[in-house]
This record gives structure tokens, sequence and C-alpha cells, in this order.
């Protein structure tokens, strides 16, 4: 992977699949575009599987991103998403790296990959392509909004190339997601800053409570992960189911993204990430370059 200095942006990471970690990303990099920002999502991995509905027509390889690329107004390209594993839910997928097919790999979990079980030249293969995606947005110096894939945490850090080597390659503010409303992810959250440990531990700057729809459970939440956590609370967005019969349809697809960045920015996100105490000031510096 090369050393090349990424533009500005965040790193969105979860100690698990379910927490809404698109639907964050989709919020913040919509709420962004409102600001006239350039914004491009990443996605080092992602798992795609054959059930998902297809949406408008796109490569297979392509559908990883969809939304976060809708949301930021840009066409799907390989390098918002170069590592791509599409599954039937058998436990392997046909592995995709930058659009061409290079044969089955096993899948880890929901939707990660282990660079463990691939092989060497493969697994060069996939490091080489994401730090080609990197330099890519870097010389296109937009804002960048990467998020993970599954659950941090759970495999060796070089093992796992969307939640930990790429992170700690971009050295961008992370900030982690956790769900209230699913079991066992606010004890994951609490641990999930010393499972990762140092350097990743330096780049964390706080977390999101997301699916917020019940006050009583957030303000339990708040109080139990206030003690248990040595970063702060970012903001707490609230949950958003899509319309009824949603299908992906360009005109539903709008409602649900302008939907996500209203609970982004009436959340305070924004303003939480750009803050002058946390380093390094996102959108403040952003608009200041």
């Amino acid at each position: 992977m090369t050393d090349t200095p990424l533009p500005r942006g965040v790193t969105l990471i979860a100690p698990g699949s379910g927490t809404g970690k698109t639907a964050v990303a989709v919020g913040i990099t919509r709420a962004l575009r409102r600001r006239n920002f350039a914004v491009d999502p990443f996605k080092a991995t992602s798992v795609v599987k054959t059930t998902d509905r297809p949406g408008p027509p796109l490569k297979v390889y392509e559908r990883g991103v969809f939304h976060n690329c809708g949301a930021a107004g840009v066409p799907v390209r390989w390098w918002n998403n170069p590592v791509v594993a599409v599954t039937d839910g058998n436990g392997r997928g046909q592995l995709y790296v930058c659009g061409e097919p290079l044969g089955e790999v096993p899948v880890f979990g929901q939707d990660s990959l282990d660079l463990r079980t691939f092989p060497r030249d493969l697994r060069l293969r996939c490091l080489d392509a994401v730090g080609h995606a990197l330099a890519v947005l870097a010389d296109r110096g937009s804002f960048v909004v990467i998020e993970g894939s599954g659950g941090a945490g759970n495999q060796p850090s070089q093992a796992d190339l969307a939640n930990d080597i790429v992170p700690l390659r971009a050295g961008l503010p992370v900030v982690l997601v956790g769900n209230v409303n699913q079991e066992g992810h606010l004890a994951a959250l609490a641990g999930l800053p010393g499972v990762l440990g140092e350097p990743y531990r330096r780049l964390m700057i706080g977390y999101v409570l997301n699916g917020v729809r019940d006050d009583g459970r957030l303000a339990d939440a708040r109080e139990r992960l206030a003690q248990a956590m040595a970063i702060p609370e970012l903001a707490a967005v609230p949950s958003y189911a899509p319309p009824d019969g949603y299908e992906d349809s360009p005109h539903e697809c709008e409602v649900v993204y302008e939907r996500r960045a209203d609970h982004v920015a009436a959340s305070g996100l924004l303003d939480a990430i750009s803050s002058p105490g946390l380093a390094p000031p996102l959108v403040s510096a952003l608009e200041e370059s």
C-alpha cells in the first residue's frame, strides 16, 4: 500500500454488523453534500449477498457502495470499493478486485473478509488495490467517508483490511458506531477501544449511538457508556425505517438519503466531529482549505 497522504475525512467502524454504519455514513455524506463539499465514500471491502435488491442497473461488484455513492451524488467507481465478495450465504463468495473476478474466497461471519484465508498473491493483490484506491482519492482531494465492514476487533489486525489496516493507514479520525437497540452491542462498543489497542485508540474521537427510538433506553445507554468509555458521545441519531414498499427506486433512495441527512444534521454530529477541541478538526478544517 502506498504512503500517499489522504484528504481529510472520517472513518466509521462498529463492533458488529447491524449497527447502521451505512445509515450514519449516508447521513454524513448527504449532509456534507448539502454544504457543497465534494465527498467520496470508501469501503476497502464489502460483502454483497445475491439476495440483496439490485436497485438500478449496476454490476454486481458495485452494489456494496451503491447507497453511499448515491448520497454523495457520484457514480460508483472501483476506487470507492476495490475489494468485493459476492455470496449466496454459504460461507464463500466470488471475489472481485477492481472489478476483476478472481475466484472464490471464504466469507468471515456475515459480511467480512479474513486476509489470512487468502493465498499470498491474492492477499497482496487486495492490499495493492486498496492502496491504489486511497491514492486515487488523495488525488481527487475530496472529503472521504470511510466505512468499515462487519465488526471491528473480531480478527487479528493484519487480517482485517477494512477495519484495521485501512483506518491505521488513512490516519483519519475514527468514530465508533453502536446501536442502542441491538442486544450485546453496547457492551461490545465499550470494549472496542481496548480490543483494538494502540495506536488505533489515538485516532478515536468519540462514538455515535444509532437507531435511537426510545428516550428511556437512550438515557440508560448514555449513563452506562459514560462510565465505561474514555472517549465522548458525539451524537445520538434517530432510527429511520424506509417507506413501505421501498425498492431502491431513485425517488425512494433520495427520500432515505435526505431523511438520514436530516437526522445527522439535527443530532449535531457534523458539529461534533468538527469541534476545535478534537484533533484534527474535520469540517471546519475543510472549510478553511
